[in-house]
Formats: C-alpha cells, structure tokens, sequence
C-alpha cells in the first residue's frame, strides 16, 4: 500500500508542482537501502518477505546495538541548532549530518563508501 502510494504519488509530481514539492520533502523514498528493499517486497507482490530481507532487517535493527551513538547524533544535531541562525535544523540537514559525521565511525560503523 505505502509503496503504490509513493508510486502514484511520484508520478503525478512530475505534472503537478505542489505535489512535487510535497514528495520533496520526503526522506525516506530518497534512501537507496529503503528503495532497495521495496522493489524486492515488490517482486514477490509484498506476499511473503524473503528470508535475504528478513536478514537485511534483522542486522539493520541490531547494528547500532546501543543507544549511545543515537544520543551522541542527537546532542550532536542540538549543537548545530543552536549554531544555526534560525535556532532549527530540518530533517534532511540532520539526516545529511549524521551520516556524514564522525560519529558512526567512531562506533565502528562507518558508512558505505560510494564508487562511480
């Protein structure tokens, strides 16, 4: 349902410019992993969640074992509020802020390198 929703929502941004703007703003859609997963969900018709999925999540939900490196990130976007002259930070800022941190690979989880 959530995936022929974005779908339907998607296409019709490329006609409409407040529909665009509102996809826009939307994280998740934007994250390759996520995309990844549901294209997967989709070759099956979301019937059943292969067990390749099943391990992708599960590892996902037990990688950052702790909620330390969460607070840290946390504190860490509270800084750049207060730095920032509007005293806010939107979502994608803090998204883009995180992963590009040093945080993550403090905690031995460095993120994926990007090639070509």
């Amino acid at each position: 349902l959530v995936w022929e929703v974005l779908l339907k929502m998607e296409e019709k941004a490329q006609s409409n410019v407040r529909c665009a703007n509102f996809v826009s703003d939307f994280l998740f859609p934007k994250l390759q992993w996520v995309r990844e997963i549901l294209v997967s969900l989709l070759e099956v018709d979301f019937a059943d969640v292969p067990e390749f999925i099943k391990c992708d999540l599960e590892e996902y939900a037990l990688a950052i074992k702790s909620t330390l490196m969460i607070e840290n990130m946390g504190n860490m976007c509270r800084r750049v509020e207060r730095k920032n002259g509007t005293g806010k930070l939107a979502p994608l800022a803090a998204y883009h802020r995180c992963l590009h941190s040093k945080l993550a690979t403090e905690y031995d989880r460095p993120p994926t390198v990007v090639t070509g």
